[in-house]
Parts: C-alpha cells; structure tokens; sequence
C-alpha cells in the first residue's frame, strides 16, 4: 500500500477512531420531572472531541431519533434526524453544540437509546501536523541539582 492510501484510510476512519462523540447536558423540558413520558419534550447537546493530529474543518453533527423519540434543533419541527450548523474543531480540541431538542413517540420498556449522534460530515486539514510546532519537542535542557535543608 501507498502512503497515500494509507492517508485516505486514516482519515477516512477518524471521526471514529480519532474522535470522541458524546451526548450532554441532557434535561427534560417543560414539567422538569426526571422521568420521560410519551407527548413530553427533552433537550440535549452534542460534544466531540478530537482526540487526533487533524485539525476538522467545516464539521457537522448529526442528531438521529429512534422509534422512540424523534429529534429537532433548538426550532423547527421534529423528525428522524437533524443536523448542526458547520463549525471547525482543531486536533486536541472538543466543541460543544447548542442544543437540540427531542420529543417521546413511544414508551419503552427499560432504558433505550432514545438518540444518538455522530459526525456527520467534515473536511481534513494538514495545518496541526505541518505548520507551527512551537513548543511540540520534549524537555532536552535539564537541570539537576542536590537541593540541602536549611
């Protein structure tokens, strides 16, 4: 394999490999209790974090609903899914979404995913790994002394 192919399968995996995509800040809005019911409302927000050398460029989330809940942004109406605005998210770094919003169509029997989130699209930049390595060496310079009490 070519360094190039191994470049496309590198970034073609990172999202995934490289990326961690979690949901926060979840609330049930409107009565404020702590048990969802079919009709009710909740919110949540989306926070990734590149873990990778690739700064992200252009990224965008998308929220998926399930059969037991489907999904909206901060306005508009619900449906199987909807997707976050475009932001840029540089290599070691972690964005958090505003929020969006979910609403129960079925009951469930236990705890389910009631939503998920990925990436959903993003364009790779090279600016991290190539350009401004200030500071990015280990400590060379060292200085070793005996230190006495007084």
């Amino acid at each position: 394999m070519s360094l190039i192919d191994d470049l496309r399968n590198a970034v073609d995996a990172y999202e995934t490999d490289q990326c961690a995509t979690e949901i926060v800040d979840f609330a049930i809005t409107g009565n404020g209790g702590s048990i969802l019911n079919v009709g009710e409302t909740f919110q949540f927000k989306v926070k990734v974090t590149n873990q990778g050398p690739l700064d992200m460029k252009n990224v965008r989330l998308r929220a998926n609903g399930t059969s037991f809940a489907d999904v909206a942004l901060s306005t508009g109406s619900f449906g199987s899914s909807a997707l976050s605005s475009s932001f840029n998210l540089d290599a070691h770094q972690n964005h958090t979404t505003g929020f969006f919003r979910g609403k129960c169509k079925a009951s469930t029997s236990g705890a389910k995913d009631i939503a998920t989130a990925r990436v959903d699209s993003w364009d790779a930049s090279l600016d991290h790994i190539l350009i401004d390595h200030t500071g990015a060496g280990a400590a060379e310079g060292k200085l070793n002394k005996n230190i006495s009490p007084t």
